[in-house]
């Protein structure tokens, strides 16, 4: 875990500080307005009814100067502004904080490239999602398993967030039932007997959701089933469609034979079901484009996500992807705080 979690650290450091040199080139700062957070929750056990605070959670911010600073919750918190977007980015299976990081570098490559200059807030959201045991099914089922326990984490992360900051969920995979039993949560609902230990009860700002190949049952946000009442805490939820996803057509098998199918590879189960919360489905039929794959990369290219992330974290008309150029060279070597900073970020 410390070796892991070590070379998350160090790749961190070394996407982020292009962004910074991009950034300062063109005048801007990301402490000015483009907040970076690192949540990594791979030191928290199954039990979904402990409160977050007590949980072992790692926190890291990432500082002006490209380094990652060890925080904590309540210093993540204390940094809400309305005026602000709150970016929730989560990955899918078979990734390490490495891996999750260079998966957030182009949502916030993109977001920085937004022609209004918008501050906002990135965080991402590293769970435990590598190779657990040995069995491509039992690992997945594990994987499910576990991702009950996040969607408590998360559901319980965003309840302590001021309500009238806007939220925004991007989910790929596992990342996207992550968030849909989430959502299903802070509408006030259960998962699996859980439920959030604190509810905060002020109104909020209706949150937006992207979920990309998501690995959730295609029926659970019908009205009273799993994620039933999801959609109620949103008012748009992007969804991508691929029939010919290799990984997702064989999702029911998490079940056995007969199994459901995956939202992502059929779509919403019986559309007509959701009554007016339709309206706030924004799907996109991506089989051509991508076709078997099941990647991060292949949906981010083609799936329209760059486009709209404008429309999704900063409520603006969806536009075509940034014309940013991306960075020619990365720098030799980046910082890390200290070895004392080291140490922390390896326990956790």
């Amino acid at each position: 875990m410390r070796s892991m979690t070590m070379r998350a650290v160090f790749a961190a450091c070394m996407v982020w500080a292009i962004a910074a040199g991009q950034n300062a080139a063109a005048g801007q700062h990301d402490a000015a307005g483009r907040d970076v957070w690192l949540i990594n929750t791979h030191g928290v056990c199954g039990d979904c009814s402990a409160a977050l605070e007590s949980q072992s959670v790692g926190i890291w911010r990432l500082a002006g100067d490209c380094q990652w600073v060890a925080s904590d919750l309540r210093s993540l918190w204390a940094t809400d502004d309305p005026a602000a977007p709150t970016v929730i980015f989560v990955h899918g299976n078979n990734s390490s904080p490495d891996d999750a990081i260079q998966m957030a570098w182009p949502v916030y490559e993109q977001l920085c490239g937004d022609p209004s200059g918008h501050p906002f807030r990135l965080v991402i959201w590293a769970w435990p999602a590598e190779r657990m045991v040995r069995g491509i099914r039992a690992d997945l089922q594990l994987k499910a398993c576990r991702s009950d326990t996040e969607s408590v984490l998360v559901g319980q992360f965003v309840d302590r967030v001021q309500p009238q900051v806007p939220v925004t969920f991007i989910g790929y995979s596992f990342g996207a039932r992550i968030i849909g039993g989430a959502l299903e949560l802070l509408a006030g609902g259960q998962l699996n007997g859980c439920c959030l230990p604190h509810k905060n009860v002020a109104p909020r700002v209706p949150m937006r959701a992207m979920l990309v190949a998501a690995a959730m049952d295609a029926d659970w946000l019908l009205p009273g089933h799993r994620d039933g009442e999801a959609l109620a805490q949103v008012d748009q939820l992007y969804l991508t469609v691929n029939g010919s996803d290799r990984v997702l057509r064989w999702y029911r098998l998490l079940y056995g034979a007969g199994g459901p199918e995956a939202l992502g590879c059929a779509g919403p189960a019986c559309c007509a079901c959701l009554g007016p919360e339709q309206a706030k489905l924004d799907m996109a039929d991506v089989t051509c484009a991508v076709g078997r794959e099941h990647d991060w990369d292949h949906y981010l290219a083609c799936s329209g996500i760059c486009g709209k992330l404008g429309w999704y974290a900063f409520r603006q008309q969806p536009v075509g992807a940034a014309d940013a150029a991306p960075p020619k060279e990365k720098p030799a070597a980046a910082k890390v705080q200290s070895s004392k900073n080291n140490k922390a970020v390896a326990k956790n």
